[in-house]
C-alpha cells in the first residue's frame, strides 16, 4: 500500500489498489508487521470496508497479541543489575484501535448474520407451502405434507388414535436417516 503512493503519478491510489479491492480472495498476511502511517491505515480501512460491503472473502493474519501482554517485574542478573524488558506491541498498538475495532465489528456482524440465517432456516417463512399437516373435516381426511401421507381417519386422529400417523412418521424419518448415512459412507 505504501508503494502505491507516488506524488508524480497520474493515477489515484484507489485506481492502483482496484485489483486488491476486486480480487476474489484477499489475504493480508502478517498484519501489523510494521507500524503503518495514518494514511496507510485509512487506505486499509477503505479497502476492508469496500470488500466487506461487497461480501468478498478477506483473510487477515498476524503474529501480534490481541491485547498487550501482562508486564512482569524486570528480572535481575546474578550481580543484582536489573535487565530491561522490551515490551512487545499488541495488535492494537500496531494497527490502531480504530482498525482493530472495525475488524471486530466485521467479525461480529458476520457471526450475527450466520446466526440469523440459521434461525430463519429453523423457523421458516410461515408460508402456506411450509405447512406440516392439513385437517379436512368434510372429507374426514388428515394429510401430513412432510411425508406425503394421506389418511381418511380424521375422526380417529381427533379422538387421540395417533399410532398409524406416528408409525408412518417414524418409518419415513428412519428411512431418511439411513439414506443420509449410506450416502455419507459412499
Amino acid at each position: 500500500i505504501q508503494a502505491s503512493y507516488n506524488p508524480q503519478s497520474e493515477s489515484t491510489e484507489m485506481k492502483i489498489l482496484e485489483p486488491i479491492r476486486n480480487t476474489e480472495i484477499l489475504i493480508v498476511d502478517d498484519l501489523g508487521a510494521s507500524k503503518p502511517s495514518a494514511w496507510v491505515l485509512d487506505i486499509i480501512a477503505l479497502v476492508l470496508n469496500a470488500r466487506y460491503n461487497e461480501r468478498r472473502v478477506t483473510i487477515l493474519t498476524t503474529n501480534y497479541f490481541d491485547e498487550s501482554p501482562a508486564t512482569e517485574p524486570a528480572p535481575r542478573l546474578p550481580n543484582g543489575q536489573r535487565v530491561s524488558i522490551v515490551k512487545e506491541d499488541s495488535l492494537g498498538d500496531r494497527i490502531g484501535a480504530r482498525m482493530r475495532s472495525r475488524l471486530y465489528e466485521m467479525e461480529m456482524q458476520k457471526q450475527q448474520e450466520a446466526l440469523a440465517k440459521e434461525r430463519r432456516a429453523m423457523v421458516g417463512s410461515g408460508d402456506r407451502s411450509e405447512k406440516i399437516r392439513t385437517y379436512n373435516f368434510p372429507q374426514n381426511r388428515v394429510t401430513d405434507h412432510r411425508i406425503g401421507l394421506t389418511m381418511h381417519q380424521l375422526s380417529e386422529v381427533m379422538d387421540g388414535k395417533l399410532q398409524p400417523l406416528i408409525e408412518a412418521l417414524v418409518a419415513h424419518f428412519q428411512a431418511e436417516k439411513l439414506k443420509h448415512e449410506t450416502a455419507a459412507t459412499v
